[in-house]
C-alpha cells in the first residue's frame, strides 16, 4: 500500500512543472499514477485481498485511467487559466493547436478533435474496465462506481461536440446521486 502513496506524489509532482504529456501513453500513465492509484487503494480499503485478485488491480487501473482522463478534459478550462495543460502535445500537433493558445483560452478550432481523442481513449478504458470486473465480487463496487459519472460526463462531452468550455460538460448533471445510488442497487457501474 505505501508503494501507491509514493506513486500518488509522483504523479502529483508532475502537475508542478505544468508541461504538456507528450503523448497518449504519458496522459495514461500520469492517470495510472494519480487517480488509479487512488482507486487501488479504495479496493484494498474495501478488501485486503484486491492486491491478489488481478481483475480487480486491472479493474482498478482501467477505470481510474477512464475517471483521470475524463476529469482531465473536463478541467481544460480551468487548467488552462493555471496556465497547465494535460493535453498530449502529439495530440495537439496532429490537430494544429498550439499550446499557448489553450493556455490564453482561445478555444482553438482544433481543440474539439483533440478532446474527442482522449475521451475516445477515457471511454475505450471504462470499457475495458467494465469488463474485466464482471465477476468481482460485490462489496469492490463502491471503488468502482466513479465509471457511472465518467460515462455520463462521457455522454454529455459527446452531445456538446467534443467543445470542453460547453456549459453542459461544466455543469455538474442533475440527478447524478440517483445514478450512483441507481448502480449501486444494480451492482454495476
Amino acid at each position: 500500500m505505501h508503494g501507491l502513496f509514493e506513486r500518488l506524489i509522483d504523479a502529483r509532482e508532475q502537475d508542478l512543472d505544468g508541461e504538456a504529456p507528450a503523448d497518449m501513453p504519458a496522459l495514461l500513465r500520469y492517470a495510472e499514477g494519480s487517480s488509479a492509484a487512488l482507486t487501488w487503494l479504495a479496493l484494498e480499503s474495501l478488501d485486503g485481498e484486491t492486491g491478489r485478485r488481478p481483475a480487480a488491480v486491472e479493474a482498478g487501473r482501467r477505470l481510474g485511467a477512464a475517471w483521470a482522463l475524463t476529469g482531465l478534459l473536463r478541467a481544460v478550462p480551468y487548467h488552462a487559466s493555471r496556465r497547465q495543460l494535460h493535453l498530449p502535445a502529439d495530440l495537439l500537433s496532429r490537430h494544429g493547436v498550439r499550446s499557448e493558445d489553450v493556455l490564453e483560452l482561445r478555444r482553438p478550432a482544433g481543440l474539439p478533435a483533440v478532446v474527442r481523442e482522449v475521451a475516445v481513449e477515457a471511454a475505450s478504458q471504462l470499457r475495458a474496465a467494465r469488463e474485466v470486473a464482471k465477476g468481482l465480487p460485490r462489496q469492490l463496487l463502491p471503488a468502482l462506481l466513479p465509471g457511472t459519472l465518467a460515462g455520463l460526463y462521457l455522454k454529455r462531452l459527446e452531445r456538446a461536440g467534443f467543445d470542453p468550455y460547453a456549459a453542459a460538460v461544466q455543469d455538474a448533471p442533475p440527478g447524478r446521486i440517483w445514478r450512483l445510488t441507481l448502480s449501486n442497487l444494480l451492482g454495476r457501474f
